[in-house]
């Protein structure tokens, strides 16, 4: 034994040179620890391999030795090191001492020594990688967060404490991305920017982690986590959980029209793969789905849609994601636009030549969240024999059908001739009827106009703005008159239009419609969400037969619902 204990001592302090940088003979070593193992050889069954005296003599000293080195070396090297550095030096030292296992050490030594190698060089100074974690994040120092990864994986609970930082890092970034976008305040934040806003931190931190954390399932965890928090509550959003949602729809509104960049430069798709990331973390789908409703209709109606299969393919999307049931009524909207498109194909072929291009869309109840006009309207004279031949023509087709114009919804090009240029009006019925007054008539008053359209209050103020901001009606007290030196943004005052646009756009948004549209959105979902509250109640109610014979009345149901 004292032979044994001498010759562990002398290979202990050979293996202790080789730490320290010293050349030493592998080979011999490799034949003396060859010689511990070959001790436990049965000499009648050289089959059997006993590892006792090797393991006895020697490796429980080599562990015990391997333990006190690296918490010394680790003491003193972190006394004058920094931590990035300490970090490569332990790296190292792994690497060295894997490899120590394959020039002299026995194959099972393997698992101990690496262990007490991560104990000494990891484990023990776990709470110095922690603290350093935050710092490396705000700093992307993305060399030293990969190699901390590596490090605090090759231990238990070494990576939670980093997943949790992650996290709350990722929530704070998300939540100042927002506040820097919102910047004029949450009214009236752009939905480009804002949706870009939480693209730009989702896409920086899932980098990180595909870069530095080897897409470790618990750092993408951290990271949906963290995503749901601050894509749905933000400085933008407020207490509202309807904001989030209507501004991804006001975004993706805006990717589809015709007027959209993304769709002049052909990248729509990769644009829509990008909305459909935030769309994964919004929580209140059904909010989004009333305002998607909402803007694909207005998009069909209008025909402001770019393309047909960039629409297709978003519903395709929704409908990969939320299943057939979330995306049926948008995909029935198409249908009907189609068929409206053969609809009036027949109806050309069959009404006499006119000079009026009209065409019309005809939606079904229940599937279009259209409503019917809030105001009486008068049709103009001008419009009345087309609105007449297409009524008789619909009835001629479909018997017992009855049709409701959406006079509020519809739009019309007018041609002028009060100007040396001609230009091309883009304006709603109303406007059009309003206008179209001013064909016979110099002056009219409100009341007057109204009288002639048959326009509530309301709806006619709303018509009327546009026009005299647009300076297209000039406003004189309660008094309009067609403005001959009618201009825009570009054109002095009282001066020819010259506007570099044939085509002018009058139909412009007001901020009170919008306002009163997410007020709409907001009661349709509350009234959809009791509908679907009561009837599951009384599904599970009915489900429970044995539970309500021991109540009475009407308070055996509630009992059963709550129970």
């Amino acid at each position: 034994m004292q032979t044994h204990a001498r010759l562990t001592e002398a290979v202990l302090q050979q293996i202790g040179l080789q730490r320290n940088g010293e050349v030493i003979q592998s080979t011999l070593l490799k034949s003396v620890l060859d010689s511990f193992v070959s001790l436990g050889i049965d000499d009648t069954d050289v089959t059997r391999l006993n590892l006792d005296v090797y393991t006895r003599d020697f490796q429980r000293a080599f562990l015990a030795a391997t333990e006190a080195y690296y918490r010394e070396e680790s003491r003193a090297f972190l006394a004058a090191n920094s931590p990035t550095d300490y970090m490569k030096k332990a790296e190292s030292r792994l690497e060295e001492e894997e490899g120590r296992i394959g020039l002299y050490l026995h194959s099972s030594t393997r698992h101990p020594l690496m262990d007490a190698c991560r104990a000494e060089l990891i484990s023990r100074h776990c709470q110095l990688l922690w603290d350093q974690f935050a710092s490396f994040l705000e700093n992307e120092r993305a060399d030293d967060l990969a190699r901390m990864y590596m490090l605090l994986s090759q231990v238990p609970g070494g990576l939670d404490p980093l997943r949790e930082q992650f996290e709350a890092h990722v929530r704070a970034a998300g939540t100042d991305a927002v506040a820097r976008a919102a910047e004029a305040g949450a009214e009236s934040i752009d939905p480009s920017k804002y949706v870009h806003a939480l693209l730009h931190v989702y896409e920086h931190n899932a980098r990180v982690i595909a870069s530095s954390f080897q897409n470790e399932p618990g750092f993408i965890a951290a990271l949906d986590k963290a995503c749901r928090v601050f894509m749905n509550r933000n400085q933008a959003t407020g207490v509202s959980a309807s904001k989030s949602p209507e501004l991804l729809a006001r975004y993706i509104d805006s990717l589809l029209k015709k007027s959209s960049r993304a769709a002049e430069e052909g990248s729509v798709e990769e644009a829509l793969d990008q909305a459909m990331v935030v769309f994964k973390y919004i929580e209140d789908r059904d909010y989004f789905l009333k305002f998607y409703s909402k803007f694909l209709a207005r998009r069909l109606v209008t025909l402001a849609s770019a393309s047909s299969d960039a629409e297709e393919s978003m519903i395709a999307k929704l409908k990969e994601t939320c299943g057939f049931e979330y995306s049926n009524k948008l995909q029935r909207m198409f249908t009907e636009v189609g068929l409206s498109r053969e609809l009036n194909e027949r109806f050309r072929e069959t009404c006499p030549q006119s000079e009026m291009d009209f065409s019309a869309l005809v939606l079904a109840n229940g599937i279009w969240p259209l409503h019917a006009p809030q105001s009486d309207f008068s049709v103009p004279s001008e419009l009345q024999p087309m609105y007449e031949q297409f009524s008789q023509f619909y009835a001629s087709q479909h018997f017992r059908r009855v049709l409701t114009w959406l006079w509020h919804l519809s739009s019309n090009d007018l041609h002028t001739t009060y100007l040396p240029r001609k230009h091309i009006l883009q304006t709603s019925t109303y406007q059009c009827a309003v206008l179209l007054l001013f064909n016979t008539h110099t002056v009219l008053t409100f009341d007057e106009i109204a009288a002639a359209t048959r326009l509530n209050e309301t709806a006619l103020q709303t018509t009327l703005l546009p026009l005299v901001k647009s300076k297209v009606l000039h406003q004189l007290d309660d008094s309009y008159s067609l403005n001959m030196g009618a201009y825009f943004a570009d054109c002095p005052a009282h001066s020819d239009f010259k506007s570099k646009k044939v085509r002018v756009n009058l139909q412009v948004p007001v901020r009170s419609e919008q306002k009163a549209e997410v007020t709409e959105v907001q009661k349709t979902v509350d009234d959809d969400r009791k509908m679907l509250l009561q009837a599951t109640i009384v599904r599970y109610v009915a489900g429970c037969p044995l539970t309500i014979q021991h109540h009475e009345g009407a308070q055996d149901a509630q009992t059963c619902a709550a129970s």
